[in-house]
């Protein structure tokens, strides 16, 4: 178990790290997807089988396959050309990334901030939620239904428009059509009779 654990760590970390540097936007939504079905095999072998199943179903299912139809309409040619952009763009988001991974592993050496304190802060912390502790006879689908219709409502809901916004974005762009002259068939194949009509005396 401990080995396959390592194996699918080690291969989360690969698929990131070729994701942020290859320059061909599709290769890299091929290796977001191999992230997201990597990080469901961890959640099904550390007994997590609803998460697991869930990353399979809506990241590998339908996000990144909308990422993939995205990207397969973009001007490829145009983001190697400007990838000196892209790349400024992806070292600050991975140095905001290292920061905050410094802020969680070192945070207690800058400033001294109480445990209770941060769990309170911490909305997303499954510590400071008493549901848990009423609910601990219940299997851990029923757990996480009842924090995401009950305690976490709002974000659920967040989350699904902007899902439906990223579909609505899919959709305008299959149906914009670019450089496209209409043709008029009617008036192409309409003859003008009069300039038949010859008067013969």
């Amino acid at each position: 178990m401990s080995f396959l654990l390592l194996f699918f760590y080690f291969l989360i970390l690969i698929s990131a790290v070729f994701m942020v540097t290859v320059v061909n936007p599709i290769n890299a939504v091929l290796f977001l997807i191999s992230i997201f079905f990597n990080t469901s095999m961890v959640f099904i072998l550390l007994n997590i089988d609803f998460l697991g199943l869930l990353f399979l179903m809506i990241y590998v299912g339908a996000i990144a396959v909308l990422f993939l139809f995205v990207v397969m309409m973009l001007n490829i040619r145009k983001i190697e050309k400007d990838s000196s952009f892209y790349l400024t763009i992806g070292i600050f988001l991975l140095l905001s990334y290292l920061l905050q991974l410094f802020f969680i592993f070192f945070h207690d050496n800058l400033i001294y901030i109480p445990r209770l304190f941060m769990f309170d802060l911490n909305l997303f912390s499954f510590s400071s939620i008493s549901l848990l502790d009423e609910s601990a006879r219940f299997l851990i689908i029923k757990k996480i239904g009842i924090l995401l219709y009950y305690e976490y409502f709002f974000f659920l809901l967040f989350g699904a428009l902007i899902l439906f916004a990223a579909m609505i974005g899919a959709i305008y762009l299959t149906n914009e059509k670019q450089g496209y002259s209409m043709r008029h068939q009617y008036d192409q194949l309409a003859r003008n009779h009069y300039i038949f009509n010859v008067s013969i005396y």
